[in-house]
């Protein structure tokens, strides 16, 4: 299936990434874009030139042009921060 037009997806983690495009693969129960993603969650933000969601959405592949920027929540001790 071919998603198009500002494709928002928000896995129950707490997270949205937005792509221009993304096409599913119901049947194998994988997602994948050759546009931009952005996203944004509790850990903080990511971009990247595609990706690639795998094993029902536990893992995601990121690619080209890879830039993270994590946010701490808690101290070492367990404090917020």
């Amino acid at each position: 299936m071919d998603l198009g037009g500002d494709v928002v997806m928000t896995p129950p983690a707490g997270y949205t990434f937005t792509a221009e495009r993304t096409r599913m693969f119901v049947e194998e129960s994988r997602v994948e874009g050759q546009t931009p993603l952005q996203g944004v969650g509790p850990m903080g933000e990511v971009r990247a030139d595609s990706y690639e969601v795998l094993d029902n959405g536990d893992r995601i592949v990121l690619k080209g042009n890879v830039w993270t920027k994590f946010v701490r929540t808690r101290n070492r001790d367990g404090t917020p921060v």
